[in-house]
């Protein structure tokens, strides 16, 4: 095995690619996951830490930023490291996973866990809060949630403690620490319920609002610290709270993300602490949801907002600078800052085209430079990619559907089609980089990814078109579409069309087998669900009958206590209908799935072979929900692109 000096060697010898070339790149690049992954700036600006993913392994590198030079290696390996960032100076914290065996009928969870990196002392993990094996037990993630990493005061703790974060316990509902992300020492900083599901703390740390959940009662609360207690700020009853509490603003005020019924869309409103009403509108979009905030790590401030495949818009006017300036450099590479020295002199920066990976750059705010540091993908730097464009077409009902639309490099006429939908399903295609359709365009498919109603991101309307439309209805009938429309453009050989999907976009796949058999020469689900009643079952034992989760999940299926919930749900279930597929069937689906469990692929792989019907399964040791591994990455590949190349070949 390499150590982790030699990996540093082979990722940072060369940050300049080659001139591209027109040949088809190899498929173990496309199965490789990220050479470079979450890389952010010390507070000094003098340093970088990021993941780096190889083939001996994963690791945490910390490097020069002026020579590139690895100052510290450590070897994560034995976990499945998420992201990195700074503490403070000479500590990172990383966020990694690893599923695990839970209770007593070892039900897995996948456990999400900070960790310490000391770069002043000794090398080594330290794992923070978790040595209470109280926490250990409770399911799901094992600890709530990190409120603030580099307050400049954290309740009396400097710098080097700059970390504050809850875990759940049993007896004392959920606590707020702060705690020191060398040694684990903590210090205890407020007390809430088993119903709290955060905190919002100003920019020295102080707790300043409380947000709670009682799904009992499907209260939804919003606390404020009074002089001596705490004290409510608005309760609404609601099943599935909606609105989101995002932190405090430049001025100290509460930003809140609600989607007023007027308008319909998720955006960022102020909230008054004292009335509880939102007061305005501190940024919404015409068209799109609000999809995220950034914060400035120095502060805890929410300082910008996202919107799903546009530029970040900034509150802030020294970032909105640095954006402004960003753009024209790198015009049609939707540069986004990713993180950014104390001083704010030195920014480390993302860019992503349709046809090339992520690739990551130093810009130098005083000097008006920037300098390549890095990639996601080296090799399939060396290729010319297909580009992923923005593509859209009309449903049966005159509805425009948006999406992207990726043609192999030189297509001309017709092609054999892959149809991709997404997972979620109120998830977002967004425009850039996709490892699986840049592959799939690689070997010569034109890949279509819709945004199929029931989509999020597009607004109220949209994603509520979509529930109780599983299968059956109008998110199925958009992908249909989808098809005859590149069959009508003459883009798609009807004889050769097959749909891929992974999650829910694998459901999908599976139900367009066997709902419209006529369309399809093949289908692969990759963690694909084929039974929603068993998939509902499962949910609630695994987040409670009367969790929101639980009250999602029926709300999008289209069932509820009053109506006849088993006729809905037996009627869009690719598994109870597998007679009526013609089409082979690939599935796919890791061991450790704790999102959609290896049974719903088994019980579609059993129902196909009992109807005669071409099946095959592979079962990914180790591997989770998301494709983690890069070893399971490249079985999948290997699995679909054999699957493909038998089924779409020219007869």
């Amino acid at each position: 095995m390499k150590t982790a000096s030699a990996v540093a060697s082979s990722l940072l010898l060369c940050l300049c690619s080659p001139a591209a070339v027109a040949q088809q790149p190899p498929l173990e690049a496309f199965a490789s996951l990220p050479a470079m992954q979450s890389p952010t700036i010390s507070p000094d600006g003098k340093k970088l830490a990021f993941i780096a993913q190889a083939e001996a392994g994963s690791f945490v590198f910390v490097s020069d930023l002026e020579t590139m030079a690895v100052g510290a290696a450590v070897d994560v390996s034995v976990m499945k490291p998420r992201d990195v960032t700074w503490a403070n100076q000479d500590t990172l914290l990383l966020l990694a996973s690893q599923t695990v065996n839970f209770g007593p009928q070892g039900r897995q969870v996948e456990s999400f866990a900070p960790y310490g990196i000391d770069l002043a002392g000794e090398l080594k993990i330290q794992q923070l809060l978790l040595a209470d094996q109280r926490i250990q037990r409770n399911a799901g993630r094992t600890f709530g949630g990190i409120i603030a990493l580099q307050g400049a005061q954290l309740l009396g703790f400097d710098r080097a403690k700059g970390l504050a974060l809850f875990p759940r316990r049993e007896q004392e509902g959920r606590v707020l620490y702060a705690v020191d992300a060398k040694n684990d020492r903590r210090s205890r900083i407020d007390e809430g319920t088993h119903a709290t599901q955060g905190w919002v703390v100003d920019r020295e740390g102080r707790p300043k609002f409380r947000v709670e959940y009682n799904a009992e009662r499907d209260a939804f609360t919003i606390l404020r610290r009074g002089e001596r207690a705490w004290e409510v700020l608005l309760t609404e009853i609601t099943e599935l709270p909606e609105m989101n509490v995002y932190g405090l603003d430049a001025n100290g005020e509460l930003v809140v993300g609600v989607r007023p019924k007027d308008v319909g869309r998720l955006g960022l409103y102020i909230m008054s602490a004292e009335t509880g009403k939102t007061e305005r509108a501190l940024f919404t979009h015409p068209k799109l949801d609000v999809s995220g905030v950034m914060r400035d790590p120095y502060t805890n401030l929410v300082v910008g907002a996202q919107v799903a495949g546009e530029p970040p818009v900034w509150f802030d006017g020294e970032l909105a600078k640095h954006q402004a300036d960003l753009n024209e450099a790198f015009a049609g590479e939707s540069p986004r800052m990713t993180s950014w020295s104390a001083d704010r002199t030195r920014v480390v920066l993302a860019t992503q085209r349709p046809d090339h990976a992520p690739a990551y750059y130093l810009y130098d705010a005083k000097a008006a430079t920037a300098k390549q540091i890095g990639s996601a993908n080296q090799v399939l730097d060396r290729f010319k990619l297909a580009s992923r464009a923005p593509y859209s077409y009309t449903a049966r009902d005159g509805v425009e559907i948006p999406g992207f639309l990726t043609r192999p490099v030189g297509a001309q006429g017709a092609t054999p089609l892959v149809v991709l939908p997404h997972g979620g399903p109120a998830s977002l295609e967004v425009g850039g980089f996709d490892w699986l359709a840049h592959f799939l365009a690689s070997r010569g498919y034109t890949v279509l990814q819709p945004n199929f109603r029931g989509s999020a991101g597009l607004g109220k309307a949209w994603e509520e078109a979509g529930h109780g439309e599983w299968g059956i209805g109008v998110m199925q009938h958009d992908l249909t579409d989808g098809v005859a429309a590149l069959i009508k453009a003459g883009m798609a050989d009807p004889e050769r069309v097959c749909i891929v999907g992974g999650s829910y976009g694998g459901y999908a796949a599976l139900a367009g087998a066997a709902f419209t058999p006529e369309l399809y020469k093949c289908a692969a689900a990759i963690a694909g669900v084929a039974d929603l009643k068993q998939m509902l079952s499962f949910e609630k034992g695994r987040t409670g009958f009367s969790s929101p989760t639980i009250a999602y999940w029926r709300r999008a299926m289209g069932v509820d206590e009053k109506n006849t919930a088993d006729e809905r749900l037996e009627a869009a279930s690719p598994a109870l209908h597998a007679d009526k597929v013609r089409a082979p069937v690939l599935l796919i689906h890791g061991r450790d799935d704790t999102v959609v469990p290896i049974m719903q692929s088994r019980l579609m792989e059993t129902a196909l072979r009992g109807a005669g019907k071409s099946v095959q399964l592979v079962e990914l040791e180790g591997e989770d929900h998301w494709l983690s591994g890069a070893k399971t990455r490249l079985e999948t590949l290997r699995a679909l692109d054999a699957f493909l190349a038998e089924h779409l070949a020219k007869k």
